[in-house]
């Protein structure tokens, strides 16, 4: 277990008892569920962000299956880029960032054309697209550039970030 987890468990006074032995976990009537996509599915399916009917449920779940797939290809440089690794970002933007981008951003515009919401499922917004409005974020404060040649990327971005509850929230919200 990491030593951040550690502290956290100090300072808030938790135990070390979590089936997978680390964080995240969300507990419930003293139930305990761990990995951070089943909490998102779980809390997606509660209030109501997982999809109108089973198929879009499957459609967001695939998508947040290819996001992981998309980050895991990606995440290299842009954690060498944050500092949370070790490596040479130069290299890792060249011989991996950029190519990605390049093959895997446009599959995300054309899962967003084949929606009429403007987010990944017809019926509006989803917990997938919560997490692809701050991953591209994060992509256009990091290299703005390549969101950039993506004019239906940006606008989801924005469309995102315009939804009342969480434009107020994010007002509020420290960085």
């Amino acid at each position: 277990m990491g030593k951040l987890y550690l502290i956290i468990l100090k300072h808030f006074n938790l135990s070390l008892e979590f089936f997978y032995g680390k964080l995240p976990v969300l507990e419930v009537d003293g139930k305990q569920l761990s990995q951070s996509g089943a909490i998102l599915q779980y809390l997606a399916n509660k209030f109501g962000l997982a999809g109108k009917d089973e198929w879009e449920k499957a459609k967001v779940i695939e998508i947040f299956n290819f996001y992981k797939d998309v980050y895991n290809e990606l995440s290299p440089y842009t954690l060498t880029k944050l500092g949370y690794r070790e490596g040479d970002a130069d290299h890792l933007k060249k011989a991996v960032f950029l190519p990605g981008t390049e093959r895997l951003y446009p599959i995300f515009v054309k899962l967003l054309s084949q929606s009429s919401s403007g987010f990944f499922v017809s019926s509006g917004l989803t917990y997938v697209d919560l997490v692809l409005a701050e991953y591209f974020d994060l992509t256009r404060k990091l290299e703005p550039e390549v969101v950039g040649k993506y004019k239906e990327l940006n606008d989801f971005i924005d469309k995102v970030y315009a939804v009342p509850k969480l434009k107020a929230y994010l007002s509020t919200r420290k960085d």
